[in-house]
C-alpha cells in the first residue's frame, strides 16, 4: 500500500509527462530492488499500485524491452561490481564480501559460482548497471534501502559502494534514514547497528 501512496503524492499537481517520469523511477526501483527483497514483495507492492496509476503516466517503452539475452551485459554489470566493491579488473573474486559479511568466508566453491553467476552476470549486469532511468548513484541508494530492513551486515558495503559510484555520504544516510524509519515504523528489530561515518569513510 505504502508505494501507491508514494505515486499518489508524488503526481499530485504534476503534468502528464512528468507523472510519466515519476512512474518510471518507481517501477525501475521495485524492479532493481527486487533480486534483494524477492519477487512476491515486489508483486505485492505493485498490485494495489496498478488500479492507482493514471494511464497517461504509462510509457510506451521499458528500458530492457529489447533484452534478448541477460548475459550480454555481463561486461556493464562486472564493470560496476568492480566499483561498487573497489575491485580492479583480474580481481574480481566475487566474495570479496567477506569484508563485509565474513560468514560467506564459508560458501562452498559450487555455491560461490552461483552466486557469482546470478548477482553479477543477472542483477549487476542486465539490471543493476543499467543507468538509464535511475542513476549509479540513485541505484546504490534503493540497494541500500531494500537492504536494511532485512537486518543483513551487507549495508555497510553498498554505503561505501555508492561514495565509489560517485554519491557522498549524506546521500547514503539519506537512504538509511528512510528505511529505518520505514523499517521501525513496521516493528522491525534492526539488530545490526548502523555504521557511522568514520566506518563508511572510501
Amino acid at each position: 500500500m505504502a508505494v501507491k501512496e508514494v505515486y499518489k503524492a508524488a503526481v499530485e499537481g504534476r503534468s502528464d509527462d512528468e507523472g510519466k517520469i515519476i512512474f518510471g523511477r518507481i517501477t525501475e526501483a521495485l524492479v532493481k530492488g527486487v533480486w534483494i527483497f524477492g519477487m512476491p514483495r515486489m508483486l505485492n507492492a505493485f498490485y494495489p499500485l496498478e488500479p492507482e496509476v493514471n494511464r497517461a503516466h504509462v510509457p510506451e517503452h521499458t528500458p530492457r524491452e529489447n533484452m534478448k539475452n541477460p548475459l550480454d551485459y555481463t561486461e556493464r554489470g562486472l564493470k560496476q561490481f568492480r566499483t561498487i566493491w573497489g575491485l580492479s579488473e583480474g580481481n574480481d573474486y566475487f566474495l570479496r564480501a567477506y569484508d563485509i559479511a565474513p560468514e560467506l568466508r564459508n560458501c562452498s566453491l559450487v555455491l560461490q559460482l552461483m552466486l557469482g553467476q546470478l548477482g553479477i552476470y543477472i542483477n549487476y549486469g542486465a539490471y543493476v548497471s543499467d543507468v538509464s532511468v535511475l542513476s549509479a548513484v540513485e541505484t546504490s541508494q534503493i540497494v541500500i534501502a531494500s537492504l536494511l530492513p532485512l537486518d543483513v551486515p551487507q549495508v555497510k558495503g553498498h554505503m561505501i559502494g555508492l561514495q565509489r559510484n560517485g554519491g557522498t555520504k549524506e546521500q547514503a544516510f539519506y537512504a538509511v534514514d528512510i528505511a529505518e524509519t520505514i523499517a521501525r515504523a513496521m516493528g522491525i528489530n534492526l539488530t545490526y547497528p548502523i555504521p557511522s561515518a568514520d566506518e563508511i569513510e572510501v
